[in-house]
Parts: C-alpha cells; sequence; structure tokens
C-alpha cells in the first residue's frame, strides 16, 4: 500500500504528542597509533601513545518531561503508521508544530511509532523513540500520546571515594545508569552538593575543592528525574608518596590515581648538584615535592615546579628523607639527620658515626632508622621520637643497608646485609624495639636482600639479583622464585600481592603474589636496564622508569600504554612517584626533577546500550 499524504492541521484522525525521548547514536574516536620503535626516535620530553584505540557506542534514554515538551535538542519527530511488517503512512512535525492529521488510515490495530530527530527535516542520527498499539476506531478522531519515561535508576560518581590534598581540587564525575548498569545519557542538568562546606566546596561542573582536612560526601542528582548519587571525599594534609616505596610497608602501591598520558608538564634543573645522586622525590604536604641532591640539599618545589624552600647540606652521598604524619620531612644525608618543618624551618639536626638504612616513620611520627659503626661493623635499628630523642636501639651484628618497613601490625622490618660468615637475615622486631623472629637465608649461599617490602595483608617480600621471597607475618616461608635469568631490581608490591620488578635486560615481570609464579614479563625497553622499583597507582596501572631516561606506562596485565623519552639515551632515573593531580615524579641523574601527566588523552573503550522502554499509551 503506498504512504498516504500528511497534513499539519489540527488533529483530523490521529494527534501523536511525544512527552519523552529514547535517543541512541553513533560516535566513534582514535587515538595515535603505530609501530613505536625505540626510545631515541623521539625528541626529548615527547611522548607516543601504545595504547589500545579505543570506541564507543551510545544508545541514551531521556528522562520523562513533566510538561511532555520534546527536549531541545530534536528538532523533529517522524510519525508513522505500521500494520503488521507494513507501512501505512509516515509524517514529519518540525518544531515548533505540535500536532499532524493522517487521513485513510485502516480501522484495525495499527502500531504507531514516533522518533525525534536533530534536524528540522527528520533527518540525522535518531535522539528519541516511542511506541503503542493502538485499535483505530472509524469515524472519530483517534487520539494518542506516546510516553517513554526515564530509565535513569542510579547515578554513579567516580571516582568514588577520592583522596585530595587540602587546598587542591579534583574533578568528580556524575553518570547516569539503567537497572542493567548501561550508561544513559542526559541533558547534562546535573546538582551537585557538599555536606560540609567547610571541609570542601564542588561546582557546577563537579570540580570539588579541598578546604580543610576531614570527610565529606559529596551528592551529584540528575534534576529531571531525580535521581542522585554520592561520593565519600577524603581530604588529608598528609604526604601522599611520604617516603620511598610511598607508605612505610615500602610496597610502592599509591592511593591516587596516576597520569593518563606522559606528557612533561615542567622540570627543574639544579646546577649545583655535585656528585650523582638520584633519591626519589616525594609528595609531601599542600601540594609540595621533595627533592635532594648532593651538595644541594634538600628542596620543595611548589605544583608548577618553582622552588618554595631550601634546606642546604654539604653531604655528598647517602640521601633519603620520609615525611612524619604531621608533615615534618627527616632528611638523613651522610653522618647527619635533619628534621625540617613544611615550610623548611629547622626543628632538630644530629648526627651519627654514620647514618645507614632509613629512615622511616610510622603513623605515630616514630622515626625509624639504623646507624653503623665502621670499626665494629655492627648496626643498631634505632627508634627515634619526633623531637630526636632515643626510644630504643636494637643491635645487629652486621650492616643494615635495606631500608626498614612496617607491617600493618606495628612489626618493624630489617634486612641485614651479608657478612664475612652468613648470608642476610631478615629480621622482624616488635614495637617495643624487642625480636619477634629472623629468618636467615644462609641455606642459599650468596643471598644479599637488597629490597624489602610488606604487602597490605601483612606478607613480607624481598630479594636480591638472583631471587624473590615471600614471607608470612609469623616469619614462615610462603614461596621463593629463583627462576630468573636476569638480574632484578628492586620490586613494587600491589594491592592483591602481586609482585613487579624489572631486570637488567629492560623487563618488566610479575609475580603472583599467592604462589610466585610468573605470570607475565614485558620487554620495556632493549636499550638498558629497569633496576628502581615501579610505581603502582590506585587502579593497578603501572609506571616504570629506566636507565636511560625512559618511562612508561603499563596496565596491571603488562600492556604497554605510553612511553615518554625524557632526555638523551643515557639518563639514568630514579624510582617513580605519584603525586596530586595525577602527577608522576621521576629525578634524573643530571640532577633535574620532572613532573609528568597530561590528562584528556584517550578514550574509555566502553560499549554503553540503552534499550527504551516501551511507550506507554495515555
Amino acid at each position: 500500500m503506498s504512504r498516504l499524504r500528511s497534513t499539519h492541521a489540527v488533529v483530523a484522525c490521529v494527534g501523536v504528542f511525544v512527552a519523552a525521548l529514547w535517543a541512541s547514536g553513533c560516535q566513534t574516536g582514535t587515538m595515535p597509533q603505530g609501530d613505536f620503535g625505540q626510545p631515541e626516535v623521539l625528541q626529548p620530553g615527547e611522548s607516543q601513545w601504545l595504547g589500545p584505540v579505543a570506541t564507543a557506542r551510545i544508545s541514551v534514554a531521556w528522562p520523562d518531561v513533566e510538561a511532555a515538551l520534546v527536549p531541545s535538542a530534536s528538532q523533529s519527530i517522524v510519525v508513522q503508521f505500521h500494520h503488521g511488517e507494513e507501512l501505512l503512512a509516515e509524517g514529519t512535525i518540525a518544531r515548533p508544530e505540535t500536532q499532524m492529521s493522517f487521513t485513510g488510515l485502516r480501522a484495525a490495530t495499527l502500531t504507531v511509532s514516533a522518533t525525534a530527530h536533530p534536524e528540522p527535516d527528520g533527518s540525522g542520527t535518531a535522539q528519541a523513540t516511542a511506541s503503542t498499539v493502538k485499535k483505530m476506531v472509524p469515524d472519530e478522531v483517534n487520539t494518542i500520546g506516546l510516553t517513554l519515561h526515564s530509565t535513569i535508576s542510579a547515578v554513579e560518581v567516580t571516582p568514588s571515594a577520592p583522596t585530595v590534598v587540602h587546598q587542591f581540587s579534583t574533578p568528580l564525575t556524575a553518570t547516569a545508569k539503567d537497572s542493567e548498569s548501561n550508561i544513559v545519557l542526559t541533558g547534562g542538568t546535573w546538582e551537585w552538593s557538599s555536606e560540609d562546606l567547610q571541609i570542601g566546596t564542588v561546582s557546577d561542573q563537579g570540580v570539588f575543592s579541598a578546604s580543610v582536612p576531614g570527610q565529606v560526601v559529596v551528592t551529584a542528582t540528575e534534576t529531571e528525574s531525580g535521581v542522585a548519587g554520592q561520593a565519600t571525599v577524603t581530604v588529608t594534609d598528609a604526604a601522599l608518596w611520604p617516603m620511598h616505596g610511598c607508605s612505610a610497608r615500602r610496597d610502592s602501591q599509591s592511593p591516587l590515581p596516576g597520569p593518563e598520558y606522559g606528557a612533561v608538564k615542567w622540570h627543574h634543573s639544579r646546577p649545583d648538584h655535585g656528585d650523582l645522586e638520584m633519591p626519589q622525590p616525594v609528595a609531601g604536604m599542600n601540594g609540595l615535592t621533595l627533592s635532594q641532591y648532593t651538595r644541594s640539599g634538600l628542596y620543595a618545589l611548589s605544583s608548577t615546579g618553582d622552588v618554595v624552600w631550601e634546606y642546604p647540606h654539604e653531604a655528598a652521598y647517602d640521601l633519603d628523607v620520609a615525611i612524619g604524619p604531621d608533615g615534618t620531612a627527616y632528611a638523613r644525608y651522610g653522618d647527619y639527620l635533619a628534621a625540617v618543618s613544611p615550610d623548611g624551618t629547622k626543628l632538630w639536626e644530629q648526627s651519627s658515626s654514620y647514618w645507614d638504612a632509613g629512615p622511616t616513620v610510622d603513623l605515630n611520627g616514630t622515626v625509624y632508622i639504623a646507624d653503623w659503626t665502621p670499626v665494629s661493623g655492627d648496626s643498631r635499628l634505632l627508634a627515634l621520637g619526633s623531637d630526636g630523642g632515643l626510644l630504643w636501639s636494637h643491635p645487629v651484628a652486621t650492616s643494615i643497608l635495606v631500608r626498614p618497613a612496617i607491617g600493618p601490625d606495628g612489626t618493624i622490618y630489617v634486612a641485614t646485609s651479608r657478612g664475612a660468615s652468613q648470608d642476610s637475615l631478615l629480621l622482624a622486631i616488635n614495637p617495643a624495639g624487642t625480636l619477634k623472629w629472623q629468618h636467615d637465608f644462609s641455606p642459599l649461599t650468596g643471598v644479599n636482600i637488597e629490597w624489602l617490602a610488606v604487602s597490605e595483608a601483612g606478607d613480607i617480600l624481598c630479594g636480591d639479583g638472583c631471587g624473590i621471597w615471600a614471607l608470612r607475618a609469623d616469619g614462615s616461608l610462603k614461596w621463593e622464585q629463583l627462576d630468573c635469568s636476569s638480574y632484578l631490581g628492586y620490586g613494587a608490591v600491589a594491592s592483591d600481592g602481586s609482585v613487579y620488578i624489572g631486570d637488567e635486560d629492560g623487563v618488566l615481570h610479575a609475580f603472583s603474589g599467592a604462589t610466585g609464579d610468573h605470570m607475565w614479563q614485558t620487554e620495556v625497553t632493549d636499550l638498558g636496564y629497569i633496576t628502581e622499583a615501579p610505581a603502582i597507582d590506585v587502579d593497578g596501572t603501572l609506571y616504570v622508569s629506566t636507565d636511560h631516561g625512559l618511562v612508561a606506562c603499563l596496565s596491571a596485565e603488562g600492556d604497554v600504554l605510553w612511553q615518554t623519552w625524557l632526555e638523551g639515551s643515557l639518563l639514568p632515573l630514579s624510582s617513580p612517584s605519584i603525586g596530586p593531580e595525577r602527577t608522576l615524579y621521576v629525578t634524573s641523574i643530571a640532577a633535574q626533577t620532572y613532573a609528568l601527566g597530561v590528562s584528556g588523552y584517550g578514550t574509555t573503550d566502553v560499549t554503553i546500550r540503552n534499550a527504551p522502554e516501551e511507550g506507554s499509551v495515555r
């Protein structure tokens, strides 16, 4: 049957009134891609994306509008009448018209549908649709109304539990979802609120600005449907990467997300760096980054790379720093240990015959550091109060070269270096300073523990260049991994216990935290070593530095997402650390501190669908 003529007029037979709409569309995006060869093909400061290219297919449900008005995004409605599969009539209602008449329709049970489009002539991707079945009564005007109710059943605010340093801000995103967790596109009308404006405020765009430390619930309400979602924001004034390895567990696990892309935001150079050392920078309070170099001392950089304050010293070796819960920085350099306030003022300073490993600071502000006596070769683990006073000491027969780590129950773990008559020992010391247990590695000749970390579950992970060991909290051996073909660097431990560690061939390895089995390996570079521990962000993403100026980002499954070559082909870098605002920090052997991380690159590989509900007859 041919299509019938339609006329714009007051309803003569059937008037169709669309009150709420369903829209579907498809949009694609691509990421720069190609065969990333060796880092030397890049220029200094350049980056190349190596991650997967993502696409999005979007189907959107618009909420019901109380006044039954077509949303402004739609400029026309195409109305169709079907009898079974046969199209009987079709017409287009263009804004601002609201009614259309159809004559000569079959007096039968027909399917009536209305589809909204962005162009006045009914063209463009369909934005909304609704349909119903109606029995046409002869010799009278049949009036039909179509309504599509909102499919929004929940609102998800991401991140759901972010941590923000006070005086900084973080963006929050609200996403409407239906009962099957498909994303429902809205008109962008959201109402944001903070339950405690003293702790922080949130803008109309969802940007949370932190004012003072505390915890606050932020609510996002989709105004047309009235459905709301929440996020719990923690505002802290504590350092977010306070020491080498991030927390006192030394596991290199950050509570923050890392950068989505590795562009260089800024770098700071020290012309007076002296001898070659490159301690890991720490993310301190108030957004400051603390770095240090030989004969330059300790200095704090702002979030834009400007020097805020400096604490000079003249030592030329063994630099390390840790930040306590009150923001005090404890800096070890040579024979001196200094306590520096958050504004760079010296609080106290004391010397030793030789400070060895540390400092490590617990949540109570107790400082753990080892000193060494050159004549006897003996060491002591010292516990110092925040005022520098000695709380206790525990003697050790050989040197302590590995930074102490602290378990979830407060146990302090230290590893001794290999002595003349024995291999390394791993000591577990109670918070009161008494020995809890020790594990002797001497059955394996030549073991010299070089790194030490504690997992969130309380397992102790340690290793040297030839092996990895996992011990339970009671000191028993959980597993060991000795099947290593290359010399291993320092390890990092993820929240699930997985161990990530690089080697001298530029390969990053992943080992199971439960069994020690080798899970995967990825060649990050074939030009140099990965000796420093990776940094792990809150989502499990890995950040790796090499000894020739390359920084790489990998997924938890070992896929390389991006690589950035900082400068030259022979430029060793420190272990990365993660700071606020998705920033990654590294220092180089040439006394430069780099901040990497420009967000906004890439897309999310998601399929977003929404099947609209059947239109209901009004």
